[in-house]
């Protein structure tokens, strides 16, 4: 996987999860920029550069994305359709980390696009082997191919009638 100095998206609304995720990908030595946010709604103003994300050079379009399914508003079911219904978005790799461990909530998640389930354990503290996990093992996830500017999403445009 191409992620050397490429940016991660985080999305997760547990302070704990995501400190420890941070930090096991600071321990890959790739030279990560991460970004988190907090809730699905977020993350999709994120993805679509909207609002306090609008500068790419200081947001970046992401080249992974790490989310929780599980979160107070919106869910990471709601991130992924947002990724599927948009075209360019679909070569982002999402792994999803969850504390559930339901095959239906599996299978709705890689159904959406999801690059690999990984179940959260109830101790956090060493998420280093599942990070170097997937990166061994989603060796055709090229971000290369992911543009930081990020996609070209259509704008709403006004008619100006002189």
């Amino acid at each position: 996987m191409k992620l050397s100095g490429r940016t991660i998206l985080i999305v997760d609304d547990n302070a704990g999860d995501c400190f420890f995720i941070g930090r096991a990908l600071d321990r890959t030595g790739f030279g990560l920029t991460i970004h988190f946010v907090t809730d699905a709604e977020e993350a999709v103003a994120y993805l679509n550069g909207h609002g306090v994300y609008a500068e790419r050079l200081l947001f970046p379009y992401p080249a992974l994305i790490i989310a929780d399914l599980g979160m107070h508003r919106g869910d990471g079911f709601s991130v992924l359709a947002h990724l599927r219904q948009n075209s360019a978005p679909k070569l982002v790799p999402v792994l999803v980390f969850s504390s559930s461990d339901d095959p239906n909530q599996r299978r709705r998640a890689y159904d959406l696009g999801a690059t690999l389930y990984c179940i959260k354990r109830q101790n956090s503290v060493d998420l280093l082997p599942i990070v170097y996990n997937f990166f061994d093992h989603c060796p055709t996830c090229d971000s290369s191919l992911v543009d930081p500017v990020g996609p070209m999403l259509p704008a709403a445009s006004l008619e100006v009638k002189l």
